[in-house]
C-alpha cells in the first residue's frame, strides 16, 4: 500500500483538499478539520445544514485501499442522507457514522484530477441544491 510514491500521494490529495475548498467557498460554508489520521471538508448550506463530506482518511486507506471518500453522516438532515443514497444507491459504504462512496484512485492519477474531481463533487453538491434542502 505505501510505496516511494506515498508522499507524493498525499501530497496531491491535499492540494486536491486545498482546490476544492478555494472552488466552493463562495457557494457553501466550508468545514475544514484536520485530526489524526484525517483532512476533510464538511460542506454546509448557507442554513448550515451539513450537506457533503469529502475526506482524506489513512483508517479507510489502510482497510480499502483507497484514500479519498465523500458522503454524508447517517444522523444528518434525513432529506440530505435519503438523496445521496437514492443518487449513489449501490456505491455507498457504511463506516462508522458515515455513507461513504470512494473517489475512484484513477482519478487521483491523472493530470487534470483536481478538476475531474471538483466537477464529481458539482454533480453530488447539485442534487441537494435542486431539491431546497435548505
Amino acid at each position: 500500500m505505501f510505496t516511494k510514491d506515498t508522499p507524493k500521494e498525499i501530497s496531491r490529495l491535499f492540494d486536491l483538499i486545498e482546490a476544492v475548498q478555494q472552488k466552493f467557498q463562495d457557494r457553501f460554508t466550508i468545514n475544514k478539520q484536520s485530526r489524526q489520521g484525517e483532512l476533510s471538508l464538511v460542506f454546509k448550506t448557507a442554513d448550515l445544514v451539513d450537506i457533503l463530506y469529502l475526506g482524506v482518511r489513512y483508517d479507510l486507506w489502510t482497510r480499502a485501499q483507497n484514500p479519498l471518500w465523500f458522503g454524508v453522516q447517517s444522523d444528518w438532515n434525513e432529506k440530505v442522507v435519503n438523496l445521496f443514497s437514492e443518487h449513489n444507491q449501490g456505491r455507498w459504504v457504511p463506516f462508522e457514522n458515515f455513507r461513504l462512496c470512494p473517489v475512484p484512485p484513477e482519478l487521483t492519477m491523472q493530470d487534470e484530477y483536481k478538476e475531474l474531481i471538483i466537477e464529481m463533487l458539482e454533480e453530488q453538491l447539485n442534487i441537494v441544491d435542486k431539491h431546497h434542502v435548505c
